[in-house]
């Protein structure tokens, strides 16, 4: 059995000589990460919702300051 610094070691030139490794690779690690795609879509639901919040924060401002006029 190998061990994980013998895989680490051996890995470059392995996708070398079969660079069909890198698919079954990548979709064995990838459940250990976000995906590209994920981490965008992610990050627009987040820019959505802080913008969301701001005009909400924004709006109450206006309103408190409004109030105490």
């Amino acid at each position: 059995m190998l061990t994980a610094e013998e895989v680490v070691k051996s890995l470059p030139m392995l996708l070398k000589e079969h660079p069909e490794l890198r698919t079954e690779i990548y979709e064995i690690i990838s459940d250990e990460f976000v995906r590209r795609g994920e981490f965008y879509d992610y990050m627009k639901k987040s820019d959505e919702r802080f913008e969301r919040l701001g005009k909400y924060s924004s709006r109450r401002i206006s309103e408190a300051s409004g109030e105490e006029s």
